[in-house]
């Protein structure tokens, strides 16, 4: 009887053990072109495995895996960048589902590689073979920096690595080709490699003589750019200093940090500046000739505005009837503008890019337009644009101020319901809401003195609404916000 018993109590608890469900963990923060695993970490043993995935950005349901039919599963980088991984197993017919891993992986800017031109050096590119690049004259430097987050650096000369060159910075001296192979601390396997500089040696250098010191540069800037000048000779002087003066000042004062063989002047700071360099050779010192920096300038972007006969003014707007056209125009010469686009409600209009524009329709019109000297140097007339609106008498009828005066809308500007207070014995028996182009968007009768009119699904902006009485009309002006 107690082997019985005992064995039921057996039966009963061996009975009562369940498999567990899996527990996974993994890689979730994989480099560039690296490989994670994703592992389930309780002992148990299934009778099978199924990996799925779904991206956490998307609704769709997750995906099963072809092959990933192991306690584990090995992932790529990209392919399963901002994917959640879970397993499902099964044992003795029960089937078990995991947790879910995000898997994530790292991500920086392209190597960007900053040149500071030093001295008698300056690029050139060949539109017709797509050829670039650096020509420079003894003594002259061109520093390269690479930017962060790069800080894992291997500088190259002709394909062969430079010995000791593993700093971010790297002076170039002499011609060569130039690259640099680049990582980032926390991925450092994941090298990029930057577009190799090419240098060759001028053979259009100034004097190969310390004296006289010559130095040339950019003298005529645009607005929100840069110039640059420097020491032409073919000779490396020891020290360097740049100096300026501004309008009738006497005296140049010394620049500082401005101690190497060339200069770079912004636009602003040094308009209607003269600029020299003092540089020495032991003891000896030479001085250079000047420079004269001048910028260019002119009043902020405008354009005219020239109505056909019909078109009426409001204020600044310009009231059109169809058939009315307001010409718009850049003053002075065509030529003298470059990389032109008018607007119509803040978006481009196809053809127009040239100097004139007619507008045809309601609307607010601005351009963008530069000076051709200076074409980079984009200015809008965006805050002070032109409004062109559609004439109410023409595009609703003929307005009758007695009837006019006697309809009172408000609130205005309204958000939702716009009330309509008539006079006693109104004759206004119905209404059309209408845009600045004329088109109807909403109608209906009044027959009270007082009618609240839902617009609430009407979008932001200037409206009307035409009141009809007998064979009279009202028109009134509201603004939706």
């Amino acid at each position: 009887m107690i082997k019985k018993l005992f064995a039921f109590f057996f039966i009963v608890f061996t009975g009562g053990v369940f498999a567990q469900a899996p527990t996974i963990e993994g890689d979730v923060m994989l480099c560039p072109y690296t490989d994670g695993t994703a592992m389930i970490t309780n002992t148990d043993e299934y009778d099978s495995y199924q990996w799925y995935f779904k991206y956490w950005f998307l609704n769709d349901d997750f995906e099963a895996i072809e092959g990933a039919n192991a306690a584990s599963f090995t992932y790529d980088w990209y392919t399963y960048d901002q994917a959640l991984l879970k397993v499902v197993v099964t044992k003795d017919g029960q089937t078990y589902e995991s947790n879910e891993i995000q898997i994530d992986s790292y991500n920086w800017s392209s190597l960007l590689i900053r040149n500071q031109l030093q001295g008698n050096v300056h690029f050139e590119f060949d539109e017709e073979t797509l050829q670039q690049k650096y020509v420079m004259c003894t003594g002259a430097k061109i520093v390269q920096t690479v930017l962060e987050p790069y800080t894992i650096v291997q500088w190259y000369k002709d394909g062969v690595a430079i010995e000791g060159a593993t700093s971010i910075t790297y002076t170039i001296t002499e011609p060569g080709v130039y690259n640099v192979v680049a990582g980032v601390e926390i991925c450092p396997n994941a090298t990029s490699a930057s577009i190799p500089v090419n240098v060759v040696a001028s053979d259009d250098c100034g004097p190969a003589t310390p004296s006289p010191l010559v130095i040339q540069g950019d003298t005529m800037l645009c607005p929100d750019t840069y110039g640059l000048t420097f020491v032409t000779n073919a000779v490396g002087y020891d020290t360097y200093q740049w100096y300026a003066k501004f309008g009738d000042e006497e005296e140049f004062t010394a620049i500082e940090g401005a101690t190497v063989a060339s200069f770079e002047y912004d636009w602003n700071t040094y308009d209607q500046a003269t600029l020299k360099v003092v540089a020495t050779i032991g003891e000896d010192s030479y001085e250079s000739n000047t420079i004269f920096i001048d910028s260019y300038n002119w009043l902020p972007l405008s354009f005219t505005a020239t109505p056909s006969e019909d078109v009426e003014m409001d204020g600044p707007d310009y009231l059109l009837c169809e058939g009315d056209t307001v010409a718009l125009a850049l003053p002075g010469a065509a030529e003298d503008y470059i990389n032109i686009q008018w607007f119509k409600d803040g978006l481009p209009l196809e053809d127009g890019y040239e100097a004139s524009y007619v507008a045809t329709t309601p609307g607010v019109y601005h351009v963008d337009a530069a000076m051709a000297v200076c074409a980079n140097n984009i200015m809008s007339t965006y805050d002070n644009p032109l409004t062109i609106t559609a004439n109410p008498d023409c595009t609703l009828g003929v307005n009758d101020p007695s009837l006019s005066n006697a309809v009172t809308v408000y609130p205005n500007p309204t958000n939702n319901i716009l009330n309509i207070a008539l006079a006693e014995n109104s004759p206004i028996h119905d209404y059309s809401i209408v845009d600045v182009s004329g088109k109807v968007l909403l109608n209906g009768k009044i027959n009270a003195s007082l009618t609240a009119i839902n617009v609430e699904s009407l979008s932001s902006g200037t409206y009307f609404i035409k009141l009809n009485g007998n064979n009279a009309q009202a028109v009134k002006m509201f603004i939706r916000n």
